[in-house]
């Protein structure tokens, strides 16, 4: 179940890091916006591979 939230988390937090370079933040502004961003990567990661067959069958 987690280890499919770990890619998905750090592809979201490295995307997340990107944009927040690109608009000029600073590394103390940008570290909890990579960090809760990674976060909801892992749990959207984590938990649509299991509902998703659930919402899709009758």
């Amino acid at each position: 179940m987690f280890l499919t939230g770990i890619p998905i988390a750090a592809l979201i937090a490295i995307l997340t890091g990107l944009i927040c370079r690109a608009i000029g933040m600073d590394a103390g502004a940008a570290k909890p916006v990579i960090l809760l961003s990674a976060l909801g990567g892992f749990l959207l990661g984590a938990t649509v591979p299991y509902v998703l067959p659930h919402l899709l069958t009758p």
